[in-house]
């Protein structure tokens, strides 16, 4: 994809003009962690949508539910 393409292009780039010049560098992959087209059941999702449910009801005490803390990342889609 041309997304791709432009990351490996960028990385490529990172790496010859550091061996030039006897540079370190690294290179990171940040991705999508959260947008609003996200499945409730995402981390982030199921809190706001807890947080807003909770204000919607006027409620003045809440528990937050968060399922399961064994893991180890969410992933949203790069398309969005």
């Amino acid at each position: 994809s041309l997304y791709a393409l432009t990351k490996y292009l960028a990385e490529e780039a990172l790496k010859n003009i550091s061996q030039r010049r006897g540079l370190s560098v690294t290179a990171l992959r940040i991705f999508t962690h959260v947008h609003k087209s996200q499945r409730p059941d995402f981390f982030l999702a199921s809190v706001y949508s807890q947080l807003k449910n909770a204000e919607e009801e006027k409620k003045t005490h809440i528990e937050i539910n968060v399922g399961s803390i064994d893991v180890s990342r969410d992933f949203g889609a790069i398309q969005d």
